[in-house]
Formats: C-alpha cells, structure tokens, sequence
C-alpha cells in the first residue's frame, strides 16, 4: 500500500516531503471533500518537490464537463503524477464526465472519486463508477467522504461492501485509492482491505481546515509502515 497525506500549500508540501510518505497529494479543504487549489500553488510545489510522486485535484464535479476538461488539461500541462476528480453526478452523467476527462488528461494517470455517502447527495455509487472507470480506460478508482463533520468511511459504508467494491476494481485493473476522514485507528482494518492507496488529512490536522502537525503526521507515518 501507498500512503497519500494531502496538502494545502507549499509549507505543508515541504513538511511532507521529509517522511516516508509515498504520494504528496495538494487540494483546498476550504473548497470541499475534493476542494481544487490554485494552479500556481500546485506548480511550484511539482517544480520544488521532485522525488515524491504528486497528486492534484480538480474538486467535487458537478456537471460542467467542459469546464472540468479545461481544469483536468491545465493539471496535465504542470505535470503532476495523478489527476483527481470527484464526481457529484448521477451514473449517467459520470459516464459523460468520465469519457471527457480521460480525453483531456490523455498520457497522465486519471483517478475518479465516488463518495461513501454518495446516498445522502445522490451521486454515483462506488461500485457503479468501477464500470464506468474501465469502460473509459481511467486509471484509478477512490472513495472519498463527501462530508466531513463527524463521520468517517466506515461510518457509511461496511467492511463488506468496501471488499467487494476492492476485488472488482482490482480486477478491472485499476488503482484503488481510498480515505475519507480516515484516523490512525482505522489501520488494521484498511490493511485487511488491501487498497493501493490510502489518503489521510484530518488524522495529521488539529483542524480539516488547519495546518498539518508534525507529531501526529511523525506517528501516522511510523503506525503505516509497521503494517
């Protein structure tokens, strides 16, 4: 397994980039779940930070494929290592998203986010975006909390349904990310899992909205690697 932290600027990047964290992920918790950064502040992290993969994302999509297509290109030209999308559409608008953003960020690995508790905001389900995401040759799958006061992934969804949703997306091939306000008590479960990728920020933070903490990311990363 991968583990991903996020950052919101270059400070937190720099942090990071001191531990045995495997992808440093940039995104704007200010601007929700999948909040999009400014492009100025994600290329100079990308030009700083060199031997650390990077992760960006371009935020909670609702319907507006062009512009998203336009966003996804310009993180494409940065030249980070993975482009993230999450989708806050019904099926058959995430397939019309999906098919858009696989063009625009053509030769960079593209990973789509459905939500735990995409029940509560009508979105497409984890299980239906597998199909949606190999129908379209998108390299990656995620499940992410859309909210984030209080509860966390497994708060909304069971270690069966998240097993299952793991096989069938390993077996279309693809990258399996997930995080949603995941904490260090969470491990020993996400490891029986068996994700690639598993994304935390709140777990480093004293606040979602806060600066990340040196002592708490020191023990996430000591804890993770043990596993």
């Amino acid at each position: 397994m991968k583990l991903l932290v996020s950052c919101k600027d270059l400070s937190e990047a720099r942090l990071l980039a001191k531990y045995d964290i495997d992808i440093i992920d940039i995104k704007n918790p200010s601007e929700g779940s999948l909040g999009a950064n400014y492009p100025w502040i994600i290329e100079e992290i990308r030009k700083e930070i060199k031997l650390k993969e990077i992760s960006a994302t371009i935020g909670d999509l609702d319907f507006k494929p062009g512009s998203y297509s336009l966003a996804a290109c310009c993180l494409k030209l940065i030249g980070v290592d993975y482009i993230k999308a999450g989708l806050l559409v019904k099926r058959e608008h995430a397939e019309i998203m999906a098919k858009n953003l696989r063009k625009a960020t053509d030769g960079k690995r593209l990973v789509l986010a459905s939500y735990a508790d995409y029940k509560n905001i009508s979105s497409v389900s984890p299980i239906d975006l597998i199909n949606i995401c190999y129908k379209y040759e998108v390299d990656g799958i995620m499940i992410d909390t859309f909210n984030k006061r209080g509860k966390c992934l497994f708060d909304f969804l069971s270690l069966e349904y998240l097993k299952e949703f793991v096989k069938r997306a390993k077996d279309c091939n693809l990258i399996v990310a997930i995080a949603g306000k995941l904490r260090m008590e969470h491990l020993e479960l996400i490891k029986n899992l068996e994700p690639d990728v598993v994304g935390f920020r709140s777990a480093v933070c004293d606040t979602r909205e806060g600066n990340i903490s040196e002592e708490k990311l020191k023990i996430l990363v000591e804890m993770f690697k043990s596993l």
